[in-house]
């Protein structure tokens, strides 16, 4: 089974990648909007690193081809996804030796139940759903992002993502083709599509699931009601659920 989980809020922030010239990059939706503050350099992840032809997400997966060994068994599918995967192009990606380490992603976002699904069903069989990097595996070392889907008194304008923005053929992809399924996804309503056209080609099923009333059934994955009385984070409960007893979905979730 592959487990995949929509990204939090609460993450270590201090995980951070440097420009060329070692300023601290800051991950946002819309990197104009932001005021200007010394030192930081606000982008995009579709940008390009200043200097180069590369977008900072293929920044992104070179720094973990050179410092991630974990995620060696990945390789071949990461540089598919670079526009230039030519080791001589990897080789001249910035030097991050002075930057805080990135962490894996279930590392980076601090709530339990990332460490919780990694233990119960390891590293390389669950992903996060990360805005700003895509659908990646929880080994996989990402930067902190501010970037959310909605609005909120903490959330700022220049940090919300519109479903509009969301566009999957340049994000990360972690999640092979053929992968032994099935791919189960706790994640919020907003998500769902999203998901849903990053993993279109997977061979193996789908299951999504929701405690939405609004969420229709469709030919090309399943849907497995969750009962809670949680509006907020209601996946984390589902994740505790799952990690409890990973057979649950194919019986309902919960009991």
């Amino acid at each position: 089974m592959i487990v995949v989980m929509q990204c939090a809020k609460r993450m270590d922030r201090s995980r951070k990648m440097l420009t060329p010239e070692g300023q601290e990059v800051k991950f946002v939706a819309r990197p104009n909007e932001v005021p200007p503050k010394p030192g930081v350099h606000c982008v995009h992840p579709d940008d390009n690193v200043p200097g180069t032809d590369r977008t900072w997400r293929e920044e992104v997966i070179i720094y973990n081809l050179k410092h991630n060994p974990s995620i060696s068994d990945a390789k071949e599918l990461l540089k598919a996804q670079l526009s230039d995967p030519s080791d001589q192009a990897c080789n001249l990606a910035a030097d991050y030796s002075k930057c805080p380490k990135l962490l894996p992603a279930y590392r980076l976002y601090t709530p339990k139940p990332y460490s919780l699904l990694t233990d119960a069903f390891g590293p390389k069989n669950f992903y996060v759903l990360s805005l700003g990097m895509g659908l990646v595996r929880s080994d996989f070392m990402i930067p902190a992002c501010k970037m959310a889907f909605g609005s909120s008194p903490s959330v700022e304008p220049y940090e919300i993502v519109k479903q509009s923005d969301i566009d999957p053929t340049k994000d990360i992809n972690m999640l092979p083709d053929d992968v032994e399924g099935p791919v189960v996804l706790l994640a919020g309503l907003k998500y769902v599509c999203w998901f849903c056209e990053l993993t279109e080609n997977v061979q193996a099923s789908r299951i999504i699931c929701h405690v939405s009333k609004h969420l229709r059934a469709a030919p090309n994955y399943d849907l497995c009601k969750f009962e809670t009385r949680r509006q907020t984070n209601w996946h984390y409960e589902c994740a505790e659920a799952l990690a409890e007893d990973p057979q649950r979905c194919s019986k309902g979730l919960p009991d």
